[in-house]
């Protein structure tokens, strides 16, 4: 795995996306700072919920570049009061209208 995660670093462009075998997980080469952005690049983990052809929901997902970073996420999503919090704010959202594709009539 090491091998594969260096050689993507190297070769990659910034921003290229490798999937992993864990659904809606991707690694992500991020570019550096502008005064140095090749040697500067890293990785980081891109948390990004798939639909059912396995392309990502969001534009962006949730970026995580440390391990602490990984267990601070974690223990918030895992804290035990977010589920209501959740549920209270779709509740209190407007629903969301589906958008519908116009259609052209031909006579």
């Amino acid at each position: 795995m090491n091998q594969q995660l260096k050689k993507f670093l190297q070769s990659a462009a910034p921003w290229e996306k490798m999937e992993t075998e864990i659904e809606s997980v991707f690694v992500v080469k991020v570019p550096g700072p502008k005064s140095n952005p090749v040697e500067g690049s890293r990785l980081m983990i891109e948390i990004n919920p798939v639909d059912e052809m396995g392309k990502p929901k969001k534009r962006k997902g949730l970026f995580i570049s440390s391990y602490e970073m990984y267990v601070q996420f974690a223990e918030a999503i895992n804290e035990d009061s977010l589920p209501k919090l959740m549920k209270n704010i779709e509740e209190i959202n407007p629903v969301k209208k589906s958008k519908k594709m116009k259609k052209l009539i031909m006579e």
